[in-house]
This record gives structure tokens, C-alpha cells and sequence, in this order.
């Protein structure tokens, strides 16, 4: 019997206990809050209210309804502002009670008359459509005996009069949604009209897995609005800012339209690992219909330009609204989306920015770049992007070896398929550190966006065939600076120890042979990864600097010779026009040298002039 459903005949028992044959309740009309007529066999009619819609779960439905003067709950009052208060939910701009999981919350409960000792209110708690008791989506909570039901535990507290206070307690790894309620007796159900009950993650308990100590970090992980992304290269940080407004209206909403678009099981809801995998997904539009598009290049017709979002609510508001992909995304936006669906649940979660990003498109842990035999740069291979944005989710790890707890990445823009969808993490950042590629998920991904070395090849023509050879390796130039907001501060702070050992450390070469270790084939791609040998000769730029559009490139390259005698070296030089992705836009030009350098140092100084 459905609430839109009218009807004439119901059946009822006065007593669940008794074993009493089923009455007839007879009338019309909807379904919820109507007069009817009761039927008993050989009586006279009995008139009396219905105060629930009387529906608890497909093909089940509740028969606790009589008259007479047995105990009727009339209303609940959900103390909304005392327990957000304490759940730290206080900000959440929602109508509905909002609570986080592991922790005691409290209804008031009026009822039809003064409570007895033997009467007994049971709370019903259904998430989803189709809600089941086997599978925690259903659950009936004895609150006079205290009784356990999937980890949940409801108890009568105080009584005043006909008033009653309920103490309601969630288990540490209680599936997270939105939960419908209805408060019954033995003999009435009461439906306290279309109000929901949120359960969150809970930073705040020690035995939920996504708990945090310190208040100064959750009070920035979790409760801070507003941040800071930061851009460019790293000699240029950009701090963009950014409102993530996880509290604003129908942030909430869309979070629980996400985990329904996630089609996560009732225990994978419980996981922050599986949601946080979930929505590095569901921000992009990749292959799931998602948050938002990505795009790299101008124009941005009918959509936004990139740049010009601010924040991630008007995102999100939009696409709840419309249940339409909004247009259009890059890196940073991704980032900043995803920081507001993990705040808004309940997972700490921070904003990242790596300069000298790798992208390791052929999953070989290097950056591999080719150059044609007049050393031009060729289109294609692994790219190096100025800046790349990505996310940090804190939580537990017990699907790990011991010890890979804590700040986890993941990355919500669609740069490849993980196990076949658009997704990335969460990663372990310790495993990233030390080159535990082997470890779930997509960490080795992750690693060489930190921790590649760039491999230079040139295709020289030998006996007809191109052979490639790896004529420079570069192990500092990626993951130059890893930066995100400092927690209390209006600035940045790196935190690339977190992610990667010091440049040429021991530990930091250790690190890479384990990585290189878990591959399928380690000699594909760069072979002297393992067996790296420092040059003899070091090149490098004097007085690099940021050159406005339009004016002259004057670089001087030096070449120092470390094992201090003279040599002649063959020197090609090119230029060109990139975007912060690493896509080749133009090449400016290119030259071609002959230089003797005399003891340990010599500087070539006069470098092309060159315009854009």
C-alpha cells in the first residue's frame, strides 16, 4: 500500500503479540493521516486515526495500528540545533537533522497519553528504495530493551510525562546516506512528516576510519569553506581562490545524488576508500555522466571558461539541479570539486599542487621524450605539465600492509582508465614515497607524477632502422615543488616530503629501484633507470626567468665538465611553445654546435634571440 495509493480495506491486528486473527480497516482516501472505520468480527464499528502512511519496505508493511487507548506517538521533534552542535554539523545550510556516525544523537518524542513501564516505541530507520534488514539498509531499534540492530542501538533516556527522550547511537562504520524514520508503538506508527536523517563520516571518533586528531587540522580538512589552489610553474606560484562551500544549500543533496550515481553496495557505502574512489570518478563526465567537463583549449562554447570559477558550489548547484554535466574544467576546478564532496561527507581532504608534473602515458615510471634527428622535439611520448591539481583524503588503510594510513591521493580529472573508468586513488602517500607501485590504487600513476626521471631520446638512423637512444636522464625535474594550503594561514606550504625523499638521495634511488622492481617489463622505456651513471658533462640555463609574450628569449647555457679536463661537445638546443600541460603549441627554433670546453667550466653565452 503506497502513500499515493487510495484504498478501501487493510488489514490490522491490535496486537502484534497476541496472534489475534487480522481486523479489516475500511474507508477511503490517501493512505496517511485519515479517519477510518474498524471492523471487528462481531462488534460494531470503531472509529479511530491512522498517523503512518503504513509502508516499510517493498512487499512488507507494518501492522502495528489500532484504536482504544493504547500508547500513539504524535510527533517527534528531531532537536536539530543541539545535536548539530554537537556533531560539529551546525553549518550545513539543510532543514533535516545532520548527524556523523559513532556518536550519540537524541529525538523528543511526544506521545497520546503519560508512558508506562510496559510500553514499548520502536524507531525504523530505511535507506534507499528497496531497504532490507539483511543488508543494514533497513533497521528496527528496540528503544526499551536497548536491543543491537547492524551495530545501531536506540534507548529511552529520560521520560517526562507523556514526553519521552530518545538516545540513538550509530555504529563507527555505519553506511553513510540519507535515512527516512518513522517511530512506532505496538499499536500506531507515527511518520513525523517528510523529514530525513543524514549520517556522515566522523573526523571526531577515534574509531571511525576517517578519524583525525588535532582540532586545528580538522577545523581546516574538514570545516574550512574557503581555501586557496595554487598555479603556474615553480619559479611563478599563482594562489587562485576558491570556495568550496560544502555547507551551502544542496551541496549535501548532490553528495547523496552522487553516492546513488556511484551504485555502491550498502557495504561499500561504509568505505571512504570505495567512495573516495567513487567520486574521483562521478567529478568528471569521463565515461559516468559526471560533475563537469573537461576541456584544454579555447573555444569554451557553451560553458565556462575555466578560469573563471571561483568556487565549486554554483557547480554543483547546477548539476544537482539539472542532473546535466556542467561545462567546462581543467585540473584545478576537478580538485576543488572533489575537496567540497569529500569535506561535505565527512573525509578531510585537501587541495594539491604538483609543479613539473610527469604524465607517464606509457606506464614505464619515466617521462620519455623523443627528438627526431635534427633534435627536434617530436608530438607524442609522455608529457611534463607546469602544474598539475589533485586531491589528499585522510583516512585508514586496512586493505594495506600496516603503516600506509593516513593522507591518501586521488585525482578526479579523466587522465587515464582504471580498471576501465576515468578514475585515479586513493593512493597511499607513503607508498608513493618509497615506490610501492604494486599497492591498489593507481599509485605507480602517482608516483611518476612525482617521482620520474625524464628520459630525452633522439631516433638516429642506423643501417636504414630508427634506434632510439636515451642520450640524457634527468632525475630532479619532476615534482619540483608539491604545495597546498597551510593549515590556519593564508599561504602555502610544500609538502613534498611527504611525498618523495630529498633529489639523488640514497633513499630517493632506492625508492625508484622498488618501483622500477614491480614493473612487467623494466627495460621498456628508459633501460639505464636502474643502472644510472652521473654524466661528465652537466648542462644547464643561466638567469631563467618568466618571459613576457613577445620579447626576446636570451638564455645562456652553461656546460660544466665534471671530470675537469677539456672536451668537445656536440650541443643542439631547441625551443619551443608549450601549454602547462606539456602539449607542444609551436616550435620556435632550434640550433646546432660544436664546443670545446676548457678546464672544469665553460659557458656558452650567446644563445639565438629568439621571438615569439
Amino acid at each position: 500500500m503506497d502513500m499515493d495509493q487510495t484504498w478501501n480495506e487493510y488489514s490490522i491486528c491490535p496486537n502484534v503479540n497476541t496472534g489475534e486473527k487480522p481486523h479489516k480497516l475500511q474507508g477511503s482516501g490517501k493512505a496517511f493521516s485519515r479517519s477510518f472505520s474498524l471492523i471487528t468480527p462481531g462488534q460494531n464499528h470503531t472509529n479511530f486515526q491512522v498517523f503512518g502512511s503504513g509502508l516499510c519496505s517493498k512487499g512488507f508493511r507494518k501492522r502495528w495500528i489500532c484504536g482504544g487507548c493504547s500508547l500513539k506517538v504524535t510527533g517527534v521533534d528531531f532537536l536539530k540545533k543541539e545535536n548539530a552542535c554537537l556533531h560539529h554539523t551546525n553549518k550545513y545550510k539543510n532543514d533535516h537533522l545532520i548527524v556523523r556516525r559513532g556518536q550519540e544523537f537524541q529525538l523528543k518524542v511526544s506521545c497520546s497519553r503519560e508512558l508506562k513501564n510496559d510500553d514499548k516505541i520502536f524507531l525504523q530507520l530505511s535507506l534507499g528504495e528497496n531497504p532490507v534488514q539483511s543488508n543494514g539498509t533497513l533497521l528496527c531499534l528496540d528503544t526499551k530493551s536497548g536491543q543491537n540492530d547492524q551495530g545501531w542501538h536506540a534507548k529511552i533516556c529520560q521520560t517526562n510525562g507523556n514526553k519521552c527522550f530518545i538516545a540513538v547511537t550509530s555504529p563507527a562504520d555505519a553506511i553513510i546516506g540519507k535515512y527516512s524514520l518513522d517511530v512506532m508503538t505496538e499499536s500506531n506508527v507515527c511518520d513525523p512528516g517528510k523529514n530525513f536523517l543524514y549520517v556522515l563520516f566522523n573526523p571526531w571518533c577515534e574509531v571511525d576510519s576517517v578519524f583525525m586528531a588535532g582540532d586545528a587540522q580538522k577545523a581546516e580538512y574538514v570545516l574550512n569553506a574557503t581555501g586557496f589552489h595554487y598555479c603556474g610553474q615553480t619559479e611563478h606560484i599563482i594562489p587562485l581562490a576558491w570556495h568550496y562551500g560544502q555547507f551551502e544549500e544542496e551541496i549535501l543533496d548532490c553528495c547523496m545524488y552522487l553516492l546513488h550515481m556511484s551504485e555502491l553496495g550498502p557495504n561499500d557505502r561504509r568505505d571512504p576508500i570505495m567512495i573516495a574512489r567513487a567520486m574521483s570518478a562521478l567529478v568528471n563526465m569521463k565515461d559516468d555522466k559526471g560533475v563537469i567537463l573537461g576541456k584544454w583549449r579555447s573555444p569554451y562554447i557553451n560553458g565556462t571558461n575555466p578560469a573563471d570559477w571561483k568556487g565549486s558550489v554554483r557547480i554543483l548547484q547546477q548539476y544537482y539541479r539539472t542532473k546535466k554535466t556542467v561545462s567546462y574544467a581543467q585540473c584545478w576546478v576537478f580538485s576543488g570539486v572533489l575537496t567540497t564532496v569529500m569535506r561535505c561527507l565527512g573525509i578531510p581532504a585537501r587541495s594539491v599542487t604538483t609543479t613539473t608534473a610527469g604524465r607517464d602515458k606509457e606506464g614505464n615510471i619515466n617521462v620519455d621524450i623523443y627528438y627526431n634527428e635534427k633534435k627536434e622535439r617530436l608530438l607524442g611520448g609522455d608529457i611534463v605539465w607546469n602544474f598539475h591539481a589533485w586531491n589528499d583524503v585522510w583516512m585508514k588503510r586496512p586493505d594495506l600492509p600496516e603503516g600506509h594510513d593516513g593522507w591518501q591521493a586521488v585525482d578526479g580529472t579523466p587522465l587515464e582508465k582504471s580498471k576501465g573508468i576515468f578514475r585515479c586513488g586513493p593512493a597511499s602517500v607513503k607508498a608513493i614515497k618509497y615506490g610501492e607501485v604494486n599497492l591498489n590504487y593507481d599509485t605507480m600513476l602517482l608516483f611518476s607524477a612525482v617521482n620520474a626521471d625524464v628520459v630525452h631520446w633522439a631516433i638516429e638512423k642506423v643501417n636504414g632502422e630508427d634506434k632510439y637512444v636515451d642520450y640524457r636522464v634527468d632525475s630532479e625535474e619532476i615534482g619540483e615543488k608539491i604545495l597546498t594550503k597551510a593549515i590556519g594561514k593564508d599561504t602555502y606550504e610544500d609538502i613534498k616530503d611527504e611525498y618523495k625523499f630529498p633529489e639523488d638521495s640514497e633513499e630517493e634511488r632506492k625508492a625508484m629501484e622498488i618501483a622500477m622492481s614491480h614493473l612487467k617489463d623494466p627495460y621498456h622505456g628508459s633501460k639505464q633507470a636502474l643502472k644510472f651513471i652521473k654524466e661528465s658533462i652537466e648542462l644547464g640555463c643561466e638567469e631563467e626567468k618568466v618571459v613576457p609574450t613577445g620579447q626576446p628569449i636570451d638564455l645562456n647555457i652553461t656546460i660544466k665538465s665534471k671530470s675537469g679536463v677539456a672536451r668537445v661537445v656536440n650541443l643542439w638546443a631547441s625551443c619551443h611553445l608549450e601549454s602547462y600541460t606539456g602539449e607542444i603549441e609551436a616550435t620556435i627554433g632550434t640550433i646546432q654546435q660544436t664546443i670545446l670546453t676548457e678546464g672544469k667550466t665553460g659557458v656558452y653565452t650567446n644563445f639565438h634571440r629568439l621571438k615569439f
